[in-house]
C-alpha cells in the first residue's frame, strides 16, 4: 500500500505543483524508502505466518528470489511504458493495478492458510 500512497502521491503533486521539486523530492524519498523497506523486513514474518516454519529457508529463498526478479524487471518495464508514452500516467495506472492485485491475492492466501497462523 505504501508504493500505491507514493504514486498516487506523486502523480498529485506533479498535476497540481510541477515546479515544486523540493516537496516532489521529499515525498518520493519518504514513500519510496518506506516502500523499500518494508518488504525486507515483512517479507520473512509473512512467509513463516503463511507458510510455517517446515522448509521455511527453502520458501523464503524462492521468495526473495522472485522479489529480486521482479524489481529489476519492474524498472525495464517501467522505461518502456515512459517510451511509449513520454509521460508516466500509464506508468501509474499499470503500478496500481499491480498493486491493487497483489493485495487481492494476499487476502486470498491469507484467507486460505488461516490454521496456519500463529495465535
Amino acid at each position: 500500500m505504501f508504493g500505491l500512497t507514493a504514486a498516487v502521491l506523486v502523480w498529485y503533486v506533479l498535476k497540481a505543483n510541477p515546479n515544486n521539486l523540493f516537496l516532489f523530492s521529499a515525498l518520493v524519498a519518504a514513500c519510496m524508502g518506506t516502500y523499500f523497506s518494508v518488504p525486507t523486513i515483512s517479507t520473512p514474518v509473512i512467509s513463516q505466518a503463511v507458510f510455517g516454519g517446515k522448509d521455511y529457508s527453502l520458501i523464503y529463498a524462492k521468495i526473495s528470489m522472485f522479489y529480486i526478479f521482479a524489481s529489476a524487471l519492474g524498472g525495464t518495464i517501467n522505461g518502456i511504458l515512459f517510451d511509449l508514452n513520454q509521460d508516466y500516467s500509464l506508468n501509474f495506472i499499470v503500478l496500481a493495478i499491480m498493486m491493487l492485485l497483489a493485495v487481492l491475492i494476499a487476502f486470498v492466501v491469507s484467507a486460505k492458510s488461516g490454521a496456519k497462523r500463529p495465535a
